[in-house]
């Protein structure tokens, strides 16, 4: 090969090298893109994660680790009118779980299974949460023993997860004694959270049923605290220092205490009031002071164990209540019932208002009285004779008031009982207060299968036909002719205190009216009243005390229309209803008894003992007159005992006595020219 063929290839190998170079220096570069690029796109991620969404993975990660709950606030304290707690809270134990830190593990849930002794709902709500990894705490028991608390603490490396929060537990110290003034506690109602969770209630919450519990529950309620803290990944607490490099802000947040409410019952009053009533399985009880409408008890039997409903009510306990025909969740006091002859003061007080009847003017009663093709009899087979209206009233003669009634009409006789509060809610702020019934003409066009007819008004005049009051209502009513013309409105809240005991709102005495009737008449009922129990023929003289001029009226609601004199031989449910009203002294009232026993037989024989024993042990043991009474007693000397009565209650702050011994001429027989009236006096004169 020649010079110039050899420099030719050697040329060639030259720029075949260069393209080789070339081509390695394109891959290179190819190489170095794609080193790169992922590179860019890492260092931009990292950059993005870290700069641009830092701060939202920061806390996201944070709240990995970083839990919180409420702290349940302090309910406030119920008490009675003298100090007494009738409503507390007491420490319990709830546990809470959170599912996605518990473990999944089977031998865990079977732990938590037999510690708590959990039911198959329950089991399942709590796999179905940690399955799904649920990050919300769930509530999983309820009030546990200290024993309880023991055995999960041991447990807590096995149970990851698990939270114990001391919590607030609503408790009756006086049980069933006024449960249903108190009412209960109860979780919140799954139909009515979507309503309630505007005012912060959550699933699981406890609200007021029935009751104080249930009218004052804002009051009450208190607003909750907040806690937030750090755990690991075992769900375990970490320490408040690790706590702090981690959170920002609050960590906790102080619950606020609910409101206390000071009532005006008096419990012991309120146990006097139950062992009145031992006797009798069912009705009701209410006293109050008439000077200014404050409740000083009230009953409803049976009752029912408010710590049971508030706590642990096994299912056996809540079949026995529901089927109980006694329901002992209502209450009887302020619903509505036939009131038999205690009704018979409306139609008094509208016939001497309307000039039908003086004090003086006799009416006739020969044992029954024919209207129409209707015979209605009376108290006393062969009639009571010529009688006056405070004798009739004295004697409860049916048959004077059916000609009253007669007389009146029904739309007369209902504008009195509605001033007397008949027909309208008393105002107690009770919730599920009956406005009870005052038949008109139009209501019983309306309702009566009969339509109106004329001989309707003469059942309505002495208590029956349609007529329907509550013991509360009838209270409120002789509350009203005791003091001479004041109708109040019921007091059963005294005072709202703080948890330090400052006065927030002190209610005040509230009249619903002014009754537009002439005092002389009222006199004329109060005599009446004073007879039925003083004098011989009165219908509770049998329980008079002699000591005391109680005043007071008996009724016996035939509702069933069945004769209370064989009670023994007829069932319950058809027995009649015993009724007795009465308020002392007669003279200067400070105390007004309404007694209900629903199928419990007579007034007079058994509704009367009832409520004389209570008046009676109110003015020993309440007022704490026993020794003062038995000395004067022993001295013969009953103008010292007049005195001693006339005494104000105990802590009383009222000023609202408008009057003082208005109703005295009348009780004292200062009308001799009245047969009433002397036998008063001669009774008065006897002690």
């Amino acid at each position: 090969m020649g010079k110039g063929a050899r420099e030719h290839q050697g040329v060639g190998v030259r720029l075949e090298a260069r393209t080789d170079l070339r081509e390695y220096d394109t891959r290179l570069r190819v190489l170095v893109i794609l080193f790169f690029i992922p590179l860019l796109i890492l260092l931009g991620r990292l950059a993005y994660l870290q700069i641009i969404q830092g701060q939202y993975y920061r806390q996201a990660s944070i709240q990995n680790t970083v839990r919180r709950h409420t702290i349940p606030a302090y309910r406030g304290t119920i008490f009675d009118a003298r100090g007494r707690v009738i409503a507390e809270n007491r420490p319990s134990y709830d546990v809470y779980l959170s599912p996605d830190l518990f473990s999944q593990d089977p031998e865990a849930l079977s732990l938590l299974q037999s510690r708590l002794a959990l039911s198959e709902q329950a089991m399942q709500r709590i796999e179905q949460a940690t399955t799904s990894g649920q990050r919300a705490e769930l509530r999983v028991r309820r009030d546990i023993t200290r024993d309880q608390v023991a055995e999960l603490e041991a447990d807590r490396l096995n149970l990851p997860g698990l939270r114990i929060q001391p919590t607030p537990h609503r408790h009756y110290p006086y049980h069933d004694l006024a449960v249903h003034i108190l009412g209960y506690m109860g979780e919140v109602p799954s139909h009515q959270l979507q309503d309630l969770s505007r005012y912060g209630y959550r699933e699981g919450d406890y609200i007021g049923f029935l009751g104080i519990e249930e009218a004052f529950e804002p009051i009450l309620r208190g607003h909750d605290g907040i806690e937030r803290y750090v755990v690991d990944v075992h769900g375990q607490v970490q320490t408040h220092e690790f706590a702090q490099t981690l959170l920002s802000g609050f960590q906790h947040v102080e619950p606020t205490p609910g409101r206390n409410v000071v009532l005006t019952i008096d419990m012991e009053l309120q146990q006097i009031l139950a062992d009145a009533m031992r006797n009798y399985p069912t009705g009701a009880i209410v006293a109050v002071d008439p000077r200014d409408g404050s409740v000083l008890a009230m009953l409803s039997k049976p009752g029912y164990n408010p710590n049971a409903w508030t706590g642990r009510l096994s299912e056996e306990e809540f079949e026995r209540y529901r089927n109980d025909e006694n329901t002992p969740l209502f209450d009887r006091a302020i619903h509505a019932y036939f009131p038999g002859s205690t009704f018979k003061i409306v139609t008094a007080i509208a016939a001497l208002e309307e000039g039908l009847i003086g004090p003086n003017d006799t009416l006739r009663c020969d044992g029954h009285y024919t209207y129409g093709n209707h015979r209605f009899g009376c108290s006393r087979q062969h009639g009571h004779g010529e009688i006056h209206l405070a004798e009739a009233l004295q004697q409860s003669c049916n048959v004077f008031f059916y000609k009253l009634g007669e007389r009146l009409g029904m739309e007369r006789l209902a504008e009195y009982a509605v001033a007397l509060g008949f027909g309208e809610r008393p105002g107690s702020g009770l919730p599920n207060e009956a406005p009870g019934l005052v038949p008109t003409r139009e209501w019983l066009e309306q309702n009566s299968p009969e339509g109106f007819q004329y001989g309707q008004v003469l059942n309505v005049s002495v208590g029956q036909g349609d007529t329907r009051v509550s013991p509360l209502q009838l209270t409120m009513a002789y509350a009203a002719i005791a003091n001479g013309g004041t109708l109040f409105y019921p007091r059963l809240i005294d005072r709202i205190t703080n948890a330090e005991g400052d006065i927030l709102f002190q209610y005040p005495t509230r009249s619903r009216r002014e009754l537009p009737f002439q005092q002389e008449y009222l006199g004329e009922i109060v005599v009446g009243l004073t007879a039925a129990v003083n004098a011989v023929g009165g219908t509770a003289y049998e329980s008079r005390l002699d000591y005391l001029i109680v005043a007071g009226k008996t009724g016996t609601a035939q509702g069933t229309q069945v004769d209370h004199t064989a009670d023994e031989e007829i069932p319950t449910r058809e027995r009649t209803s015993a009724w007795f009203a009465g308020f002392a002294p007669a003279q200067d009232p400070q105390i007004v008894v309404v007694v209900f026993l629903e199928h419990g037989g007579s007034g007079g024989r058994d509704a009367t003992p009832v409520g004389v024993e209570i008046i009676d042990r109110y003015f020993r043991e309440i007022l704490d007159y026993d020794t003062e009474i038995q000395a004067a007693l022993a001295r013969g000397n009953t103008r010292e005992l007049e005195g001693l009565m006339r005494l104000n209650r105990p802590g009383s702050q009222s000023d609202s006595v408008r009057w003082s011994n208005w109703a005295e001429p009348y009780v004292f027989g200062h009308f001799p020219d009245r047969p009433i009236n002397r036998l008063i006096r001669q009774w008065n004169n006897q002690r």
